[in-house]
């Protein structure tokens, strides 16, 4: 509740103080009488508000307008009205000099104009004060997170950026950065609903600020993301035991919406004397570059298992490095025509019939050179462009698949291409993969999209969404790697896929057959295809014959190839 507002008196008339007094008392406004500067001086310096103070121009112990001075000094937001006898206008010009709003001449003819001069002055202070409530607030909602209460990333930023400029006046102190991500967090938030998922992050919110010291920042970056700014740590183990109490401040249930919740955290953390970057010398970029260090050791957490801690190091910096590498070389390849497609063969058993190809993904930069697959799509996830990729190769192999058709004459083969969990997703997703197939004059019936089991798993409910609208489309749908990840046959046997890929390490361990086995059983009472990848053996093909494998593919076929060459590996076969 506001306080009500000061009018402050100071006049040595003990007759005017007292009219004063009577004049305004139906003023909103409490009122403090003094007669001399001395008096009215120490009252504020002992914690007295003002919010207007009315002077007399001459005071036992000095002038009015040396008081006004002062008291602006003092209190910057008061303001002054000077009363005189003199009617001059120089009286004016001196109560403006001396930092007053206003002034009123004595004898005070008309009360009812001191009463109103009196009342601007409240007004002009309650106008100010209003502003500087408003500026406080929008200031405040501009450096926290309305949901939390806590830092937002510009103010975390700030502050850690102040504390590294600490690092070059005692270069011995130690920070560090912790960056919490919150386990499996979108799955809460989904079967929980928005306004739930809020007052989760909320609490969690909570707890991370009571696992720390009050020196200690802690920050709600966006969604499930948070920070922890350790200022002056001993060492490295300090951090470590500060992530320990927020992985324990998880243990206990969060009750949200009537129910229980269990949730965990990764988090990374990285300190202020790891290797950096060479052009973060300032202490922006240093902070950046210690931010994004420790949301790098955050992922290797996550990937690490949940409800884990991960420091960042000199490899995890290297491997940034070329991460950055090939994200900015990554935008210019697909621009430059630098990202290819090989394509190898698909074989029918027992007869070794051409079924079709798999389209595989290939980049050879000029200043990188051969970019593995895996790193490709890897990048390509992070920086947005799967999408772009996935296309190309896609509309790549499904052109070159028509031209096969009809320089074989064989209209059933079929191409296979891999897809990203992260296309999942995609809004339009059916509809762009039927574009592609309309444009090159190849029905829906042959192509087949490759997904890993992993990828399912994530969230299978709202995988099954998109790939029902591809089975209804016609278009074919396999997992593959199967056996290598941790599917579900519940969620399998619901799953519209059409064919299992074994993984090579099953193919080429003789030990592994009996597993070779079931997935062929499995897949027979699914009504699924089976087709084993990395085939170079004869007995590892027969060992497949004998499990009644229905398709393989793999060296002992043929290696991937580019177009031009798998047309003359077809030639030849023919």
């Amino acid at each position: 509740m506001a306080l009500p507002a000061t009018l402050l008196i100071v006049d040595d008339d003990d007759g005017v103080r007292a009219l004063l007094d009577s004049a305004l008392r139906d003023v909103e406004a409490t009122r403090a009488l003094h007669a001399d500067m001395l008096s009215a001086q120490k009252y504020v310096e002992d914690g007295g508000r003002v919010d207007v103070a009315l002077v007399d121009k001459n005071l036992p112990d000095g002038t009015g307008a040396q008081f006004i001075g002062w008291l602006r000094q003092h209190v910057p937001a008061a303001e002054a009205v000077l009363m005189t006898a003199q009617t001059s206008i120089d009286s004016a010009v001196e109560a403006m000099k001396a930092g007053a709003c206003d002034y009123v001449r004595k004898p005070f003819d008309d009360l009812s104009q001191l009463r109103m001069r009196v009342c601007d002055a409240l007004e002009k202070v309650a106008l100010k004060r209003s502003q500087t409530l408003l500026m406080e607030k929008l200031w405040h909602e501009a450096l926290h997170d309305p949901l939390t209460g806590l830092a937002n990333r510009t103010a975390f930023l700030d502050r850690l950026r102040t504390s590294l400029d600490e690092l070059r006046r005692n270069p011995d102190r130690l920070y560090a950065v912790l960056f919490i991500d919150i386990d499996r967090f979108k799955h809460v938030n989904d079967n929980l609903g928005h306004q739930e998922g809020d007052k989760l992050i909320a609490t969690i919110g909570q707890r991370i600020a009571a696992a720390v010291r009050e020196t200690d920042v802690v920050a709600r970056l966006d969604g499930d993301e948070f920070t922890v700014l350790l200022r002056e740590i001993e060492q490295p183990t300090d951090a470590a035991r500060v992530a320990e109490r927020i992985h324990q401040s998880f243990t206990e249930p969060i009750r949200v919406g009537g129910r229980e919740i269990f949730t965990t955290c990764s988090i990374g953390a990285a300190l202020s004397n790891d290797p950096r970057d060479p052009d973060s010398a300032s202490s922006v970029a240093f902070a950046e570059a210690m931010l994004r260090n420790a949301d790098l050791a955050m992922y290797r957490a996550k990937r690490g298992g949940k409800s884990a801690t991960h420091f960042f190091d000199a490899e995890m910096q290297a491997r940034a490095q070329r991460s950055w590498q090939l994200e900015s070389s990554l935008h210019e390849a697909l621009k430059n025509g630098e990202i290819s497609v090989a394509y190898q063969p698909i074989m029918a058993l027992p007869e070794r019939r051409l079924a079709g190809f798999e389209a595989l993904v290939r980049w050879r930069s000029p200043t990188l050179g051969q970019v593995a697959p895996l790193e490709l799509v890897a990048i390509a996830e992070e920086c947005g462009l799967i999408d772009a990729v996935f296309e190309h190769v896609l509309d790549t192999a499904v052109h070159q698949l028509r031209a096969w058709q009809q320089q074989l004459g064989e209209s059933a083969l079929s191409m296979s291409v891999n897809l990203s969990s992260k296309q999942l997703s995609g809004a339009h997703f059916v509809e762009r993969v039927l574009a592609h197939l309309h444009a090159a004059e190849v029905p829906a019936s042959a192509l087949e999209l490759e997904i890993t089991e992993s990828a399912l798993m994530d969230d299978p409910e709202r995988a099954r969404g998109i790939l029902e609208g591809l089975r209804d489309a016609g278009v074919r749908l396999s997992i593959d790697d199967f056996g290598t990840g941790y599917s579900s046959l519940s969620h399998l046997s619901r799953l519209p896929v059409s064919s299992l890929k074994i993984d090579r390490s099953f193919v080429m361990d003789a030990a592994a057959a009996n597993i070779v086995g079931f997935v062929v059983d499995l897949a027979r009472h699914l009504h699924l295809h089976v087709v084993a990848e990395g085939v170079e053996k004869e007995m590892e093909l027969e060992s497949l014959l004998a499990h009644g494998c229905g398709f393989a593919q793999g060296y002992y076929f043929s290696k991937p190839l580019a177009a031009d060459a798998m047309s003359a590996w077809l030639a030849t076969r023919r």
